[in-house]
């Protein structure tokens, strides 16, 4: 399944899942088998103001234990130092599912 994770913008049809927020993106993460998502970093505020980067690590905390599949992914925030983040968290979990 294919998760699109905004808070603002219309999810694509070619995607199944949308999250808006951080605890939903986790949701999704938890209970589907993702292959691809689309990232972006300022999400809807929730008590924890948590941000697409957020997900990413909570993914790479996943990924260390195994237990999140390998999935590709695209970022398409319109916040450069957040998509630097998202980006550079995800080739790092990219390094831990090469190694597993």
């Amino acid at each position: 399944m294919k998760l699109w994770i905004d808070d603002l913008r219309p999810c694509p049809n070619s995607y199944d899942l949308h999250a808006y927020n951080y605890d939903q993106a986790i949701e999704f993460l938890e209970e589907h088998e993702i292959t691809f998502v689309s990232f972006d970093h300022d999400l809807e505020a929730g008590p924890e103001n948590k941000t697409g980067y957020d997900v990413v690590k909570w993914i790479k905390k996943k990924a260390k234990n195994g237990e999140i599949k390998p999935f590709e992914y695209d970022v398409h925030s319109a916040n450069p130092k957040g998509s630097q983040n998202i980006k550079r968290g995800m080739r790092e979990v990219k390094k831990i599912w090469a190694y597993k």
